[in-house]
């Protein structure tokens, strides 16, 4: 098994017409000591598949930063045994069908093709491509330690396949360019010890001791917004080696299902969010669409409703027969849109219509706070796009104002009108360009343009006992938006400031300082470093000394969007003796009330609530606030767009081209 690195330092012949295999992140079983016996009978007995409850599973959910470090350690010296190079070790039933149906999914390889893996977990699932594929397939894996390739080897050896042509690759240059399940290590070629006893590892165990000293320092929070590296920088990395001529997924499997399913189907329906990316596509949706059209063929009605903020592109236009949007800001008629939605596959499935879309796309962008459909200018498009709706063969009518805080091509506003049949393209595509126009024309009010933050918390200061709170939002560092709420800007200048008469409510994301209260204590008091924990270079922290009201460790139930969160541990600090801050070890979603009111702050009886939201949050606080001012703040997802880095829009584009005189170029109608 020949060694090569993958990353800047070192970099072998470039591989031509590789594949690459990315193994979904749930192949990994962990199991308890009991399991662990249970498992080595079974495998005497040879009976290589079987299943694990998760009664027996100490890790069945995933929830690293509330183990605490002993439960750490633990994990980490059961990831080491479950990655034993043994036969047949640890496949579990799911697994073992997960496989088959990726390895059914990839093409077939003539000799001398290269097939990258990346980050198997262990040697279980580098055994089957390697089975079917043969010798004459080159087979790099790409791994973070020498250790993880001394065990892929080893399995191949015991389920008896030949390691010719196995390469195997090491992420080098200090960063791992493939995200794990939730952790990632940034130093991928340091050493570790290995666990012996997995069912007993703790600090107290000298691994224990070594994760918590030296380890786990070199692990970093993968499951947030802004990862270490982008995924355009994940898949550019992975260029260096290997000219990518396709990628696999386990998600393609259920496109193979489809295809043997696909003479049962009538029509589809999509309700998509429209705003995702991935590691190698930045219109995720966008190739779902056009797989699954490839799937079906042109006959079959594919309909798909999208999230006002999403970014509706040509691949998505080209790929539906029909798309329908939220005319909502904050978003209320989930329902409706979907009604909609069935109404009109159900009319197409009848005959009673043949729906056409029409897509006006328009070089403009705009952030989120003047997204407001019950106020100002979109409330006018709203009205305009109803009324539109009542015109004979206009079936939809629809206004997608992209999130702002997307870095991808394509990136606009778009206008969507779904009319009945041919006859009725040429009016569609005319009321689309009308409107479009109508919202070119009015792009100035759709600027932000905020209120100063002292300005702002002297309004605060002055707002008379008894009356309804100040609402201020910190849109900068809205975690809906991508950001991870840990700006502590506003907090610094309340700091600097006499005391206001009343309780000024406000949250914080610093894992480190809620574990701090946790481990002081109810009822003490203790200097702490806030703000700043993930985003230092938007962000400086602030020192406080604050008093521990309450510790929460208990998820809540969400009402925007509906669900359950969990925001790890919650620390209720008093500061100053009038601000009450939660701290959470995990991003809280200031949307509703429901964040402060599961902690024991009633907002509606504080002087001041400072939320961090762009516009979502105005469906609840508008009902509870005296007034609602939008700070005038630094962060991540500011609204003044033209203050951010962005890199991959496709220019030119309104505001960033202030002297932009055309709205569009081109027009495309599908026909």
């Amino acid at each position: 098994m020949k060694r090569a690195r993958l990353g800047r330092c070192h970099h072998p012949r470039r591989h031509r017409g590789a594949v690459l295999l990315q193994p979904s992140d749930w192949h990994f079983i962990a199991v308890s000591d009991p399991a662990l016996k249970l498992r080595a009978r079974d495998i005497s007995n040879g009976n290589l598949h079987f299943r694990i409850r998760n009664a027996d599973n100490p890790f069945a959910q995933w929830d690293p930063r509330a183990w605490g470090w002993d439960r750490l350690a633990d994990f980490r010296g059961y990831a080491v045994w479950a990655k034993s190079p043994l036969a047949g070790v640890h496949q579990s039933r799911r697994q073992g069908d997960a496989t088959r149906l990726e390895i059914d999914a990839l093409p077939d390889l003539s000799a001398g093709a290269h097939l990258l893996e990346i980050m198997p977990w262990g040697g279980t699932h580098s055994v089957e491509p390697r089975r079917r594929f043969g010798d004459g397939v080159y087979f790099n894996v790409a791994e973070l330690s020498p250790h993880n390739h001394d065990f892929i080897l080893e399995r191949l050896r015991q389920e008896s396949v030949s390691d010719v042509n196995v390469h195997a690759d090491l992420f080098a240059g200090g960063n791992c360019l493939t995200p794990m399940p939730a952790w990632m290590p940034c130093s991928p070629r340091k050493r570790s010890s290995t666990c012996r006893n997995p069912g007993r590892c703790s600090t107290r165990s000298r691994y224990g001791l070594y994760y918590r000293s030296r380890l786990s320092r070199e692990m970093v929070p993968n499951q947030r917004p802004f990862a270490p590296l982008s995924s355009f920088a994940l898949r550019r990395e992975h260029a260096r080696r290997f000219r990518i001529a396709e990628e696999f997924a386990i998600s393609l499997a259920a496109m193979a299902h489809a295809t043997r399913v696909i003479g049962a189907i009538d029509a589809i329906y999509l309700p998509l969010r429209g705003a995702m990316a991935t590691v190698s596509e930045c219109d995720t949706e966008g190739d779902l669409i056009t797989r699954i059209r490839a799937i079906t063929g042109p006959a079959l009605p594919i309909l798909a409703s999208f999230d006002m903020h999403c970014n509706f592109t040509a691949v998505m236009e080209r790929g539906l027969d029909a798309a329908i949007g939220f005319k909502t800001c904050p978003h209320v008629d989930y329902v409706e849109t979907g009604i909609r939605s069935m109404e009109i596959l159900a009319d197409t499935l009848a005959g009673r219509i043949w729906p056409r879309l029409v897509h006006r796309k328009l070089r403009m962008m705009t952030s989120a706070e003047g997204h407001d459909t019950n106020t100002g200018p979109m409330r006018e498009v709203i009205a305009q796009l109803r009324e539109l709706e009542t015109r004979k063969g206009i079936l939809a009518a629809t206004v997608i104002a992209p999130q702002a805080w997307m870095d991808v091509p394509e990136t606009g506003w778009s206008i969507l009108v779904v009319v009945d049949g041919d006859e009725a393209v040429a009016f569609g595509r005319q009321e689309a360009d009308r409107i479009a126009r109508f919202c070119w024309d009015m792009r100035e009010r759709f600027l932000v343009h905020r209120t100063p933050l002292a300005e702002a918390l002297d309004i605060a200061a002055a707002n008379p006992s008894g009356a309804k709170p100040v609402v201020l939002t910190d849109a900068a560092d809205a975690p809906s938006a991508g950001s991870y709420g840990d700006s502590a800007v506003v907090l610094a200048a309340l700091l600097e400031r006499p005391p206001m008469r009343g309780k000024f409510l406000l949250t914080m994301t610093d894992p480190q300082a809620a574990r701090a209260c946790a481990a002081a204590g109810v009822g003490s008091t203790l200097n702490l470093s806030v703000g700043g924990a993930f985003q230092k270079n938007f962000f400086r922290s602030v020192e406080i000394e604050a008093r521990v009201l309450h510790l929460i460790r208990d998820s809540y139930d969400s009402e925007l969007s509906p669900g359950s969160i969990d925001p790890g541990l919650r620390a209720v600090v008093e500061i100053a003796g009038y601000i009450r801050m939660i701290i959470a070890e995990r991003q809280m979603a200031t949307l509703d009330l429901r964040p402060f009111d599961s902690s024991g702050q009633d907002p509606r009886r504080a002087q001041a609530v400072l939320v961090k939201s762009a516009g979502q949050f105005r469906g609840f606080y508008t009902q509870i606030a005296s007034r609602i001012l939008e700070l005038d703040t630094p962060g991540p997802v500011n609204g003044i767009l033209t203050q951010l880095p962005f890199r991959n829009l496709t220019r030119p584009l309104w505001p960033f081209d202030a002297d932009l005189a055309t709205p569009w170029r081109r027009g495309r109608v599908r026909s």
